[in-house]
């Protein structure tokens, strides 16, 4: 199985001691993979881990299976928002490198987004009784590609 507890290297587990049966870094990485799907709750996270539970037991041991949306409130309840913040900005800022990196030289460094709420994925109802949101889309890609007609 791959490793990549490298990738959350700065963030101690404040959790107590008969609180920590789920792996940290499992459970920060199935938290970054739902929020890049577009999911923002702790009820998210864990609905998304059951949906692609799978897909995560290729590179996660889950050995207690999955998180709960209670298991993953408690450990942001706790988590350092400092040492969270500078994690996730290295990330992004290691993400991005790699991007130029592969982009040829005469690319500039502007990559376009595109973000839209899709149609018919929530009504007011479900809003206002549930809370939940419409499911968004977002795309991006190097400006340096062409525009097509």
């Amino acid at each position: 199985m791959p490793n990549y507890s490298h990738v959350f290297e700065g963030i101690t587990d404040p959790r107590c001691r008969n609180a920590t049966r789920h792996d940290l870094h499992d459970m920060l990485m199935m938290a970054l993979l739902t929020v890049l799907t577009g999911a923002e709750t702790c009820t998210d996270m864990a609905q998304f881990g059951r949906e692609k539970k799978v897909f995560l037991r290729r590179f996660m041991t889950l050995k207690h299976g999955l998180p709960s949306h209670e298991a993953f409130s408690d450990l942001f309840n706790c988590l350092n928002p400092q040492e969270l913040g500078r994690t996730l900005t290295r990330l992004s800022v290691d993400w991005s490198d790699r991007l130029k990196a592969r982009l040829p030289d005469e690319a500039d460094d502007v990559i376009a987004l595109d973000g839209k709420a899709l149609r018919h994925s929530f009504s007011e109802a479900t809003v206002r009784v549930q809370g939940r949101r419409p499911w968004r889309s977002c795309e991006g890609w190097p400006s340096i590609w062409p525009v097509w007609p």
